[in-house]
């Protein structure tokens, strides 16, 4: 049979394609046709992609799930074949209800052509391991008796070697292999789960990733490699080292890919297979801010997780005080609130979708708005990780004729109000009534309506300053603060 997940419609060249292969991998009644896979597909990448085998894609196999022939998606030809038998079985529903390949320590399948060329590559497998000894167990390899030392392979090694369930990596002889003792290298955890092994050859090292977490590496490259020889799945070229477990999937690039690249091979194989959640976590959660009326509040936050930060976006959020447990996103520009009342501009924001949120608290709110609480929400394919929130606090003057402290400086200045009322207020409102008009530090003095009436008599500002702005300031500065 030839399995595929999306059958499609298929041309007469091809099924006559199909029927040729058949004959060659297929020579008696014992394979039937259930679905057919017809072109390749598209790698998360979308260049250098030099295979990509999937087991829900091209697969020839017997009606017992002996894989015969498994189609390279890459578009590259490297098929995979075994004509001797000893191909691994189907497995329909092996990890996250798709299938997968079960090697069980002889099955194997050889490759057309040479995979690799370049020494800058990245191997990417998803698998696990079910050994049951410390032997080598070998997952892609190119050796061969005249390609030792030089070959390209990787595998695991080991067992137990870090606690139960767990085994060693070896990418080539280089790292984890006979030039390095052949010990393996890092710690592969809970190895008979599925996981993605991620092998890296880059210009001035190599990586060995386990899902999304580096566990190994080299700081010096490896060196160059003979690809030439013949490639084959699921053991050591032409000897043992046969691999023990299930591979499900495996993409080869002709070379290094990006970290970010990485994530996106992830997200796409975490999305069948859910070996990588790959959902923000918070590395840091915005501060508590405390602010004055008219000046300025800066929070951030960082997000981490193991995953590119290029692939994430923002969004901040206020608490929604009319919704219990309620969040509203933030949008660049004013915030307007109805506070007591008609909506007013409490604040302007800039940088809600960025990791910086800047919030320019009104001059006019105090007294009138104590501010709220925030919070960063970061998302990427695989989800949304929303931050602890962070209160903004807008300090309170005693009385709506606490403009300034003791030194006469105000929010214009950078300075809050003391919680005194001194002449300190009394120069600072007065400097700020006789202002010209359009000045924004002339709202220092705008502290009532036109009736006088301040936020303690039913009124507050009016964005204008006047008389009765004037004789609200004298009444309030002479009860002091234990008027307000």
């Amino acid at each position: 049979m030839v399995y595929s997940q999306s059958a499609h419609v298929l041309s007469r060249d091809w099924v006559a394609s199909y029927r040729r292969l058949a004959k060659i991998f297929c020579p008696t009644a014992a394979c039937v046709l259930l679905a057919v896979a017809g072109v390749a597909h598209a790698d998360p990448i979308g260049s250098d992609c030099r295979l990509w085998l999937r087991a829900d894609q091209g697969v020839t196999a017997s009606t017992g799930g002996v894989v015969s022939q498994w189609l390279d998606q890459s578009g590259m030809g490297h098929h995979a074949g075994n004509s001797s038998g000893d191909g691994p079985v189907l497995i329909s529903n092996a990890v996250n209800g798709r299938p997968a390949m079960r090697f069980a320590g002889f099955n194997w399948l050889s490759l057309s052509g040479s995979v690799i060329t370049s020494d800058r590559y990245t191997i990417i497998a998803v698998v696990n391991d079910t050994r049951q000894d410390g032997s080598f167990r070998e997952i892609i390899s190119n050796w061969s008796f005249s390609n030792t030392l030089t070959s390209v392979f990787m595998g695991t090694t080991s067992l137990d070697p870090e606690g139960p369930g767990t085994t060693r990596a070896r990418l080539t002889d280089d790292v984890g292999g006979a030039n390095q003792g052949q010990q393996g290298v890092g710690a592969i955890t809970q190895r008979g789960v599925h996981f993605i092994m991620t092998g890296i050859s880059r210009e001035t090292n190599a990586e060995v990733y386990q899902n999304r977490a580096l566990i190994a590496g080299r700081e010096t490259p490896i060196s160059a490699r003979n690809f030439s020889t013949p490639w084959v799945i699921g053991r050591q070229g032409p000897i043992s080292e046969f691999w023990v477990g299930d591979i499900a999937e495996i993409l080869v690039y002709n070379r290094d890919l990006s970290r970010c690249e990485l994530d996106l091979v992830y997200d796409d194989l975490n999305a069948r297979y859910a070996t990588a959640p790959c959902s923000p976590t918070i590395a840091q959660n915005p501060p508590t801010r405390s602010v004055c009326p008219g000046g300025l509040a800066e929070m951030s936050a960082t997000a981490g997780g193991g995953t590119c930060e290029s692939n994430f976006t923002y969004r901040w959020q206020r608490a929604d005080p009319g919704v219990p447990g309620g969040w509203v996103d933030l949008a660049d520009g004013p915030l307007m609130l109805a506070i007591s009342g008609a909506p007013i501009v409490v604040s302007t924001i800039s940088g809600s979708s960025t990791p910086n949120l800047s919030e320019r608290v009104a001059g006019n709110v105090r007294g009138i708005w104590a501010g709220g609480e925030r919070r960063l929400v970061v998302t990427n394919a695989c989800g949304s990780t929303p931050s602890l929130p962070a209160r903004l606090v807008v300090l309170a003057p005693c009385s709506p004729a606490d403009v300034a402290n003791t030194d006469g400086l105000t929010v214009a200045d950078g300075q809050c109000p003391d919680g005194m009322i001194d002449n300190g207020d009394f120069g600072a409102f007065f400097e700020a009534f006789f202002l010209s008009l359009g000045d924004p530090r002339r709202l220092i003095a705008d502290i009532a309506n036109t009736d006088g009436d301040t936020i303690l008599s039913g009124g507050g500002p009016d964005a204008t300053v006047d008389n009765g702005d004037f004789s609200a300031f004298f009444t309030l500065f002479f009860e002091g603060c234990s008027g307000g």
